[in-house]
């Protein structure tokens, strides 16, 4: 976009078609699972305590930093065991809002996860764990 006048340029038009083409090409029926899932505590208007208080492997919820529902998060932690909360900026759709910060995040956590088990498996021999960091 032209700073001055507010006009479109044909290189953001360029690039904005081709990011929608993009995007409608991966609108499809596979792709629903995985929105729906992210969406279930928000269009289902329900959270999913009850179903992570089941799993057994580590968990990481992200927050952003200003989402109105962030101290809610905090009974996942207290509620779920092995479960990090970490707050990134953004609001609530943090893969959009802050890409880097979330995909830092989560590689962080699976880089943790995977040292716990090698650090399990090479003291005691037992299975899996992760614990919070302090």
């Amino acid at each position: 976009m032209n700073a001055s006048t507010g006009a479109m340029t044909s290189a953001t038009i360029t690039t904005t078609t081709t990011w929608l083409r993009r995007a409608c090409d991966g609108a499809t029926m596979g792709a629903w699972p995985p929105v729906l899932a992210f969406n279930a505590g928000l269009v289902g208007q329900r959270g999913l305590a009850r179903e992570m208080r089941g799993m057994s492997q580590p968990l990481l919820v992200l927050s952003g930093v200003d989402d109105k529902r962030a101290g809610a998060r905090q009974g996942y932690v207290d509620g779920v065991g092995g479960c990090e909360l970490l707050t990134v900026p953004g609001c609530n759709v943090l893969p959009w809002e802050s890409p880097a910060a979330t995909a830092d995040a989560v590689a962080r956590f699976a880089r943790d996860v995977a040292a716990a088990r090698t650090d399990d498996d090479d003291d005691d021999g037992g299975g899996p764990t992760h614990s919070r960091p302090s």
